[in-house]
């Protein structure tokens, strides 16, 4: 009787883990398909070069960089994040911590290094969203994949605003020109 009992739930239990394990299936080839998509879409930013910048110099601005310093700080505290400041005499720093609802992992870095007339202004991220999505990609057969998505996410947001940021310094910028005293 007991062996009868085990052959009744033998396949219904096989059914079950067949259809988790081809579910699992579609989301892993789904979540793929959207890399893809999103990998292609990346290649054709909408910028003119197709190259999001990283750093920019300026050369023979005469610009105060102590308000450069301070319009960057304006632009995360307006977009809801948290703002850590360093100064020494050639760096200013700015490291920025967005708060929950702004969808990007890890901290934003604005540097400014040089003088008024010869300096370079640098944006960097601390690296979290790709680490999620390595972490998601390992794991994705054991539920790895919303670490997938989140990552994927918070660079879609870090990208978006890198553009908006590089807009507000080229504003900035001609704003501040001839600023020093």
């Amino acid at each position: 009787m007991n062996a009868d009992i085990n052959l009744r739930v033998f396949p219904k239990v096989i059914s079950k883990v067949y259809v988790i394990l081809v579910s699992l299936h579609f989301s892993l080839f789904a979540l793929l398909f959207y890399v893809k998509e999103r990998l292609k879409e990346r290649l054709r930013t909408d910028s003119g070069s197709g190259v999001l910048r990283m750093q920019e110099r300026c050369v023979g601005k005469n610009i105060d960089l102590k308000l450069l310093g301070e319009r960057v700080e304006n632009f995360f505290k307006d977009r809801s994040f948290k703002i850590a400041k360093d100064r020494s005499a050639s760096e200013y720093t700015i490291s920025a911590r967005p708060q929950r609802g702004v969808g990007i992992l890890g901290r934003v870095i604005v540097k400014i290094r040089g003088d008024s007339n010869d300096f370079v202004i640098e944006f960097s991220t601390s690296g979290h969203s790709r680490s999620a999505l390595k972490l998601g990609f390992m794991t994705t057969m054991f539920g790895g994949g919303s670490l997938v998505l989140r990552g994927l996410k918070s660079q879609e947001a870090v990208e978006k605003l890198e553009k908006e940021f590089w807009i507000f310094i080229e504003e900035a910028l001609a704003h501040l020109v001839n600023s020093t005293n």
